[in-house]
């Protein structure tokens, strides 16, 4: 099982490395569109949300606009995940995979893993992907007892929740 996680990373890795810095932006721009109009989004105050680097699906524009409205309170991960703040309504993850059943793998570190351990089960989880990260039905990511499952995954062509897809787009 460890050897197929590695090479799905790696194989995710490449892909999004592959990808031109516009259609990054371009796909990113849609994803945090969508971000914004789900009801998570809306009434959550205490926000923990991820500083993309790299070909990462981008969240400058969500943080950039909450702090400038000052309608959200944004929380970045610190090094340790024990120091983050844990009273938060909403957690915005990156990954490299993930399945229609809402499962992800990160980096490889279990970073992620231990801070969704420590939250309250009312926060709600929020993967975001580029959409070819996503595997189909079909296939399902290998998990262990650590591992924690994202509440819904946003792409730029679908909303995944653990009960299904609720929309696609073309």
């Amino acid at each position: 099982m460890f050897a197929l996680k590695i090479f799905m990373r790696n194989m995710m890795l490449y892909r999004r490395n592959a990808m031109s810095p516009d259609e990054c932006f371009n796909i990113s721009e849609t994803i945090q569109k969508t971000v914004y109009e789900q009801h998570e989004w809306s009434v959550a105050n205490h926000i923990n949300i991820y500083q993309s680097i790299g070909n990462e699906v981008s969240t400058k524009k969500l943080i950039k606009d909450a702090e400038r409205f000052r309608t959200k309170y944004i929380h970045h991960p610190t090094p340790k995940p024990e120091l983050n703040r844990l009273d938060i309504d909403l957690v915005i993850v990156p990954g490299l995979a993930f399945d229609e059943r809402c499962a992800r793998y990160g980096r490889g570190k279990g970073y992620y893993d231990r801070f969704l351990d420590q939250v309250p089960k009312t926060t709600f989880i929020m993967g975001v992907a580029f959409d070819f990260q996503v595997l189909p039905y079909k296939y399902k990511l290998k998990l262990n007892e650590f591992d924690i499952k994202m509440d819904t995954i946003i792409t730029e062509k679908r909303i995944i929740k653990k009960r299904g897809t609720l929309k696609y787009k073309d």
